[in-house]
């Protein structure tokens, strides 16, 4: 694959069945993750598609970025939103995944 800038990615789970996507995507982070030298700067990635598969892992170590971006008749207007009580929300969520696994362990 030539050096680009970036690359977009359109759709890669279009009549492709889990197994394969996964392993795809894994190779888009595992190329994204590598670590930049003088002669090799990595790949950054656009992937869009209406879904991902669920549990997909990213490497700890990466400076990978995901930007989830939604759309449709059920979202909020943008007059609706507010950034201060979804992140508040998120948190909790969180906590209170945090003290189930507590309390499981």
């Amino acid at each position: 694959v030539t050096q680009t800038p970036f690359r977009v990615v359109d759709e890669i789970n279009q009549g492709m069945d889990s197994k394969n996507e996964r392993m795809i995507f894994d190779r888009i982070v595992a190329s994204c993750a590598v670590k930049q030298k003088k002669d090799h700067i990595a790949p950054q990635y656009f992937l869009v598609t209406p879904k991902l598969l669920p549990n997909l892992t990213y490497p700890a170590d990466a400076n990978i970025s995901v930007l989830c971006v939604y759309n449709g008749t059920g979202m909020l207007s943008s007059q609706e939103w507010n950034m201060t009580n979804t992140i508040q929300k998120l948190r909790s969520i969180l906590v209170a995944g945090r003290k189930r696994k507590s309390r499981d362990i």
